[in-house]
């Protein structure tokens, strides 16, 4: 998947244990013996002696009696986070049955952190600048850490750790779509698309706008629609196939002027008829219609000065797609359309043979068929032809000038070399059996 990949964000933070506390207010003794502001500094101390667990239950009990104490919270957070690194660092050194204990923990901790950062903000403290700044450089700093921490692991390919960093990241600063965008990437890696989507519409009702994860819905929104897809196909079942085109609508909801994706929904409704059909007929001719009318809307808006390749394409499997809906005006007034384009194609020739085999004109079916086969056989020279010319092939040669190609095939049935050759300016193809004319074409009449 081509998913752009921001680099590391470079550390701007300063680490929690070197910032340099605010100015303390001091707490009046509280009932039960318990003084915040004792409990607060005791949790101070602790945690500069990096005794992380001892204090955070110091700040639990200052936050449980004084919560109207913003950085009280703040610094509550600072331990939770370093618990949570201390429990998930040791993952990487844990045995299997150990590992989601581990995890669970740590993520834990890391969820209660996030929530006495936001805390720490909705006391009256949390409106003036010096605590939101000290939330923001501290919270900052830990998010960086296993944001960069996730970036690294996606890099080495180690997707599931990755995932777990950047779920450290949102719990840490649920607003940073950042680590939603990279989560999700992490997630696709992982093959795990639907906690992927998941990630990426949740950060979308963080941010709509955002461009990372506006690509990213699209994304996994086509590759799940393939997915869809090539399995209704597999597996013969026709309910995947229905999502499959129900999320082709999503994207052409978001997408209007996007003609790939009219043509995408066109071939899987199209490949995906025969399936429907097994069960209800009338619905599988119905897909038939509707993805010949997107095939024709994609041509329409790739015009062939645009990309000839595409516009060509479009119109070609808009006959199949017509012909599957058994509307045989409607093929073949795009076949024709295709031919004025593509008039030195042997599939389409064989196609208007078949189209042409709806009405009595048998005559032209044999003539659609030779010019077919003959593309498909070999070109020879264009000079040689002409200056061996006899019969009917001499009177077209002096009535028309030299053909601008010569193809030729052997009949298998009586032996004999059949030549066609093709006027290309005129639209007019005339085939030949030992120089007598034995059928002719036209194509992009007026």
């Amino acid at each position: 998947m081509n998913i752009l990949k921001p680099a590391r964000i470079s550390g701007v933070f300063v680490p929690a244990a070197f910032v340099l506390g605010l100015t303390m207010v001091a707490a009046p003794v509280l009932a039960q013996d318990v003084n915040c502001a004792n409990e607060f500094r005791s949790g101070k101390l602790y945690f500069s002696q990096g005794l992380f667990e001892k204090s955070m239950n110091r700040f639990a009990t200052a936050v449980e009696v004084c919560p109207e104490k913003g950085e009280y919270h703040a610094r509550y957070a600072l331990a939770l986070s370093e618990m949570g690194r201390e429990y998930i660092g040791k993952v990487a050194f844990s045995t299997e049955d150990e590992r989601d204990t581990l995890l669970t923990k740590g993520i834990e901790f890391f969820r209660k952190a996030g929530e006495e950062f936001q805390a720490a903000l909705d006391t009256e403290e949390g409106k003036k600048k010096k605590l939101q700044n000290f939330v923001e450089e501290n919270r900052g700093h830990y998010w960086v850490d296993a944001y960069n921490e996730g970036i690294d692991l996606v890099a080495e390919e180690h997707f599931e750790d990755a995932s777990i960093q950047f779920d450290v990241a949102r719990l840490l600063n649920p607003g940073d779509v950042r680590a939603y965008s990279q989560g999700a990437i992490a997630r696709l890696q992982a093959d795990h698309r639907e906690e992927a989507l998941e990630l990426v519409q949740k950060g979308l009702e963080i941010d709509p706008e955002d461009e990372n994860l506006n690509t990213l819905e699209i994304s996994i929104y086509k590759e799940a629609a393939l997915d869809y897809a090539s399995k209704g196909e597999s597996e013969e079942d026709a309910e995947k196939i229905m999502e499959s085109l129900a999320l082709y609508a999503l994207l052409i909801e978001r997408d209007s002027t996007n003609a790939n994706l009219y043509f995408d929904r066109a071939l899987t409704a199209l490949s995906g008829s025969r399936v429907v059909a097994r069960t209800d007929s009338a619905a599988g001719v119905g897909l038939c219609a509707s993805s010949a009318a997107d095939f024709l809307r994609a041509a329409e808006m790739v015009p062939p000065e645009g990309d000839i390749d595409f516009h060509v394409n479009s119109l070609f499997n808009a006959v199949q797609a017509y012909s599957c809906a058994g509307n045989y005006g409607g093929a073949m007034s795009v076949l024709e359309e295709y031919l004025c384009k593509q008039p030195t194609d042997p599939a389409a020739w064989q196609f208007m043979a078949g189209l042409l085999v709806e009405g009595d004109d048998q005559d032209a079916v044999v003539s659609a068929l030779m010019v077919s086969k003959s593309l498909a056989g070999e070109e020879v020279s264009v000079e040689t032809n002409a200056a061996n010319a006899t019969k009917d092939a001499k009177e077209d040669l002096n009535a028309h000038g030299p053909p601008e190609g010569v193809y030729t095939y052997q009949e298998a049935s009586s032996g004999n070399q059949i030549h066609t050759w093709f006027w290309l300016e005129k639209h007019m193809a005339k085939s030949y059996i030992l120089g007598e004319r034995n059928g002719e074409v036209s194509w992009c009449r007026e």
